[in-house]
């Protein structure tokens, strides 16, 4: 059985830089790097949501941001793209914990390792996480870590009591 290396954010910070990385309670998670499509998906997400966010002074929109979800056991995730609304981002950096809505493209991650990270998303503050898987073209909605919509190419995306006035249709997501 392998050992796991436990670390603090404090050694997380003098990895070398080049590989990105994550710790889930502790143990150090060394991201694979992304793919083409991947990162074509979050880059047509952010495309979606930051005029969204400027036009509605609404919250400003992140990529790959460290947020330390806490402190021992050290847990710090880098959503793909995510979202912290205007009030949020007032408060003092030690208070924000996850962002108000995180969100993943699903690539090489098992379902357990994403099901454990919206469990944590939830567990310190996020309010929503969207999943896009770009496989099927869908993107699973969680308002709660057992509440998810699955919508698919047909659908267009709304969530207004975190983003009053967003709409986008899921095919924007995975367009080429």
């Amino acid at each position: 059985m392998a050992s796991k290396t436990i670390m603090t954010v404090e050694q997380l910070d003098q990895l070398p830089v080049g590989n990105t990385y994550e710790l889930d309670e502790g143990e150090l998670v060394v991201k694979p790097r992304s793919r083409r499509r991947h990162e074509r998906v979050k880059t047509n997400i952010v495309v979606c949501l930051a005029p969204y966010a400027r036009r509605h002074k609404a919250g400003e929109v992140f990529c790959e941001t460290e947020f330390i979800l806490h402190d021992e056991p050290a847990t710090m995730r880098r959503p793909d793209v995510s979202f912290v609304t205007s009030d949020r981002l007032a408060e003092p950096d030690e208070t924000l914990k996850a962002p108000d809505l995180c969100i993943e493209v699903a690539s090489s991650e098992s379902a357990e390792e994403l099901n454990r990270k919206i469990n944590q998303y939830f567990a310190f503050q996020a309010l929503a996480v969207w999943v896009a898987y770009p496989e099927s073209e869908t993107v699973h909605v969680y308002t709660s870590p057992t509440q998810v919509r699955i919508l698919t190419a047909a659908d267009t995306l709304e969530m207004p009591d975190l983003l009053p006035g967003f709409s986008a249709p899921v095919t924007e997501f995975f367009a080429q």
